[in-house]
């Protein structure tokens, strides 16, 4: 990676838009002092996220925006674009170039862009975070990095190393997981509490919930058996009557919108022939006068040329005269046969630029459709990265146990509309485990024991009690504003798994939004979970959660991820069909244009030829009295040609709008005929449907005439009770037996079993979250564990490293002597400073801080060049860091970049001859306008040109 070019705009000293093209590897800034040469690599800090004043040496963030001079007005802008080679994918997006923008107002209002597209400012760290570039990393060095170098404490020098490392975004990552662990653990306590509190008051509910239950079964039981028989064939002939009744109102509304649609194509059919009737009838009329036209110029045309031939016997000394009278009448006709083909080319070559340019247009919209699909695409990617499985969970699945069969998540699929509601109700279970058995589920818990992996729930199939709605809510249900379907209806997974997602899903109701989630869970008493197509949730207690969560769920991810891939095709296909029809428009263009431009050159070429003709018969001294028959032919003729010219235009434009309507009228007419056989294919099937419709009503009418008179119960109350298979003696025995049975229970609280479930679900809820917050805990404290042992490898490693280099850079710089990165704290590589001591040739082995101005900044510069040699900057800006160094030092320092510089491309600001020497071109920084900066690129070997 390297800086390919900045752009400035409004920046600090320049006030015009500058353009500064980074073509070399080294290169040099000079320039006098004051003339705006620091504010290059301010701008390059600044671009990069520098939010520091004093560190842009102003005192106030809008210092950057040019003030104005004596002769020019303030800005209210500042704008800085560094565009990046990006073709080693030095930075993880999909882009060769990668620019990015920075602007501030002086209202205070600031934006960031990537690639022209709006970004936030923390994108951009993230982006460049250990990549060696940015306002804070050893990419960028002025005097005042020399100075903090050499003055500051060890442990701040410590940072050199971990930058160097490529661990600083790790160890945000540690900061943030420190965090999450403190309040995890402050839940995890709340919850407990919670829980003591719930199993107190449920204990007693128990009891009384058992017979409650009994007593509501046996009560279900008994009114079954009295009315199942009629109320199994009402139930059967209303469900297929109100589904028949949807498919033909469905099939009247498409009828409807059908013969709209029709309505509209005929209409359109008609206006397309009427107009192409009368082209038609214009098309004839310019024929016939195109033809009167022609025959009339060819009567003028035969009177001429006899006239001429008349003219030719009166005097032999008039035969020139002759010759060139015919070849004026020949050249004519052959420029208004040419006349016409080069107005007929000239609609041929509009048309061809105007096809190319709506293809350029439709190429245009695509590309930056793909570019933005492309980067949903690789932000979801990104998102899919950061979700991880809980380590106890991919321990788990990594052995590989038998009777383990994956997680949740892993076993079912779900349509992406479905996504968020199922990926809500599920939560935390996601990662739960399915197996076998109880057996599978133990030996499981105890391999995790024995390895100290952590906490994990098992779904035994065998175990998992299946959850359900009952069948007189599902009937209300079906009719309910804004009902989707019952959670495990929604989802895909293998009948094995039944238990398992009936316990998870069973008795979850999905509806479109939260008002008829609302309405829904007082219609069935809040009895059951209610989850939204948008994740918000009515708990059966009436708690409700919702919102945004700011990071999805995998689930969520893979379906969108899905979606935007599929899109990402189609837009790759349709710019390629598009890319294709483009290509053969520009080639018809150039053709057109081609046979245009010679048709152009052939018409010049006759018109030149009649003026000759005409010129040497002037000359020839023709009596206008006795030509005067031969003039007025001419100008009949000439009058002619243009009228026949100009009709031909006409008529050429009127052909190609006729061409279009026909072209037009076809697909109208194509369309009525697909349109009309569907319309007769839904009006056969719509006429079966009524007759079955009518038939169903007579049934239903007279089973419930029955039903009410001989039990006295609507039809509602009978239909949940139906059922196809019954004896009636059974049933008899069975009601007598039913009804002493509930006798026999004494007082019941049905009260108590809401009570009860609802403290129960409310128990499991939270001890679910228990769990999860358990596992969270403990995987927040792998983390930390886990990049402890990171950096403590990571900087114990770069250290070693950097320290050998350092060493042997010294020695080479100072020509001798000795230096050394020794740490205060050899035991605790985590929180060890790092202090430099060296030795010049000829001095005592002492702290940095006591060498002389021109010794710490070469030993500061050796740190910078050991740092090159095991980490590789993509490029590096110098801010006259040699100023202190003498001239035999200077040019080592120069040799120095000059070597780094075929793999590190060098931004120098200097004031030193030994620098300028060994670059490979120079940027002056003038002010020719005071107070305003311009650049002058100084190439060795072209000279200069103004950027």
């Amino acid at each position: 990676m390297r800086i390919k070019q900045l752009k400035l705009s409004g920046f600090k000293s320049f006030a015009n838009k500058t353009v500064i093209n980074f073509d070399e590897n080294f290169i040099g800034v000079v320039g006098p002092n004051g003339s705006g040469k620091s504010n290059v690599i301010d701008a390059i800090r600044w671009v990069f996220g520098e939010k520091s004043n004093k560190s842009l040496r102003g005192n106030s963030s809008s210092d950057v925006i040019f003030g104005g001079t004596e002769k020019r007005k303030k800005q209210n802008i500042a704008e800085v674009t560094i565009v990046l080679d990006n073709t080693d994918r030095h930075l993880e997006l999909e882009f060769d170039e990668v620019a990015f923008t920075r602007r501030l107002y002086r209202s205070g209002k600031s934006e960031y862009l990537i690639n022209g597209v709006e970004a936030r400012y923390k994108d951009i760290q993230e982006l460049i975070l250990d990549k060696g570039i940015g306002k804070n990393a050893f990419s960028i060095i002025s005097q005042g990095k020399i100075e903090e170098i050499i003055t500051t404490s060890p442990e701040n020098r410590r940072l050199i190393v971990e930058e160097v490392a490529g661990i600083l975004k790790y160890k945000k990552r540690k900061e943030s997981a420190l965090n999450k662990l403190s309040k995890t653990e402050d839940n995890l306590e709340q919850v407990s509490l919670i829980l003591n509190e719930i199993e107190e008051r449920r204990i007693p509910l128990e009891r009384q919930a058992q017979i409650a239950e009994k007593f509501l079964v046996y009560k279900e039981q008994l009114e079954t058996k009295e009315v199942e028989l009629l109320a199994t064939r009402i139930k059967k002939s209303e469900e297929e009557y109100h589904g028949l009744k949807v498919i033909t109102d469905n099939a009247k509304l498409e009828l409807i919108k059908l013969e709209t649609t029709e309505t509209n194509l005929e209409l359109d059919e008609e206006e397309l022939k009427a107009k192409i009737n009368e082209q038609s009838v214009k098309l004839n009329q310019l024929n016939i006068q195109v033809n009167d036209c022609l025959q009339k110029l060819s009567s003028k045309r035969t009177d001429l040329k006899v006239l001429k031939e008349r003219q030719a016997l009166l005097s032999e000394r008039d035969g020139r005269e002759f010759e060139l009278d015919n070849n004026i009448t020949r050249l004519r006709e052959e420029l208004h046969a040419v006349k016409q083909e080069y107005t007929q080319l000239e609609s041929y070559m509009k048309l061809a630029a105007t096809k190319e340019q709506e293809y350029q247009d439709g190429l245009t919209k695509l590309r930056s459709e793909l570019g933005t699909v492309r980067i949903r695409e690789n932000d979801i990617k990104s998102e899919l990265n950061k979700v991880t499985i809980p380590f106890a969970t991919r321990k788990l699945l990594e052995a590989n146990l038998s009777g383990v069969h994956g997680t949740v998540s892993d076993n079912f699929k779900v349509d992406l509309k479905y996504t968020e509601a199922i990926s809500t109700i599920i939560g935390g279970r996601m990662y739960d485990v399915i197996t076998d058995d109880r057996n599978s589920a133990t030996k499981a818990i105890n391999y995790l024991k024995k390895n100290r992996f952590g906490r994990q729930t098992l779904l035994p199939r065998d175990a998992m009690r299946p959850m359900k709605i009952d069948d007189a809510t599902k009937a209300k249900l079906q009719n309910a504003k804004g009902f989707v379907g019952i959670g495990i209806d929604l989802v895909r997974f293998e009948q094995v798994n039944q238990n398992v997602f009936s316990n998870l899903l069973g008795n979850v109701i999905v509806c479109s939004t939260l008002e008829e989630a609302k309405q829904i869970a007082s219609n069935v008493t809040n009895r059951f979970r209610i989850v939204t197509l948008e994740g918000d949730l009515i708990q059966t207690s009436g708690a409700m959660s919702g919102g945004r969560s700011k990071r999805q769920s995998k689930l969520v991810l893979e379906s969108n991820l899905a979606k935007v891939k599929n899109e990402r095709i189609k837009l790759d296909a349709k710019f390629e069909t598009l890319n294709e029809k483009h290509e053969q428009a520009r080639q018809e263009y150039v053709s057109r244009k081609t046979e245009y431009q010679l048709s152009k050159s052939l018409l010049d070429r006759l018109e030149s030829d009649i003026n000759l003709n005409k010129m040497e018969l002037q000359e020839l001294g023709v009596d206008q009295t006795t030509d005067s028959g031969s003039n007025e032919l001419e100008v009949a003729i000439h009058e002619l040609e243009a009228k026949a010219d100009s009709l031909n235009v006409t008529r050429t434009k009127l052909e190609l709008e006729k061409n279009k309507n026909s072209e037009r009228a076809e697909e109208v007419f194509s369309q009525l005929r697909s349109l009309r056989e569907e319309i007769r294919e839904i009006n056969s099937g719509h006429s079966n449907d009524n007759v079955r419709l009518e038939r169903l009503a007579i049934s239903l009418k007279t089973d419930t005439a029955v039903l009410r008179e001989d039990y006295n119960m609507s039809t509602a109350m009978a239909i949940e009770k139906a059922n196809d298979d019954i004896n009636i003696d059974e049933y008899a025995t069975e009601v007598k037996s039913l009804k002493s049975k509930i006798r026999n229970l004494g007082p019941v609280n049905t009260l108590a079993i809401a009570e009860y479930k609802e403290l129960t679900e409310r128990f499991e809820f939270i001890d679910t979250q228990r769990e999860d917050l358990v596992v969270a805990k403990n995987k927040l404290e792998d983390i930390i564990r886990k990049l402890d042992e990171f950096f403590i490898t990571a900087f114990d490693k770069t250290y070693s490293k950097l320290r050998v280099e350092f060493q042997h850079v010294y020695k080479e710089l100072f020509g001798g002597g000795h230096a050394d990165l020794i740490l205060t704290n050899e035991d605790d590589l985590l929180l060890s400073g790092v202090e430099i001591v060296a030795q010049p040739p000829g001095k005592k082995l002492q702290t940095i801080s006591l060498l002389s101005g021109g010794e710490k900044a070469l030993t500061a510069i050796a740190l910078l060049f050991a740092i090159l040699r095991i980490r590789s900057l993509p490029f590096a800006i110098l801010d006259e860091v040699e100023a202190a160094l003498d001239e035999a030092n200077v040019k080592r320092y120069a040799q120095y970049i000059k070597v780094f510089s075929e793999r590190t491309q060098f931004i120098v600001i200097t004031h030193r001859q030994g620098t300028m020497e060994m670059v490979d071109a120079l940027y002056g920084v003038t002010m020719q306008e005071k107070g305003v900066s311009t650049t002058v690129k100084v190439s060795l070997k072209e000279g200069a040109s103004y950027a």
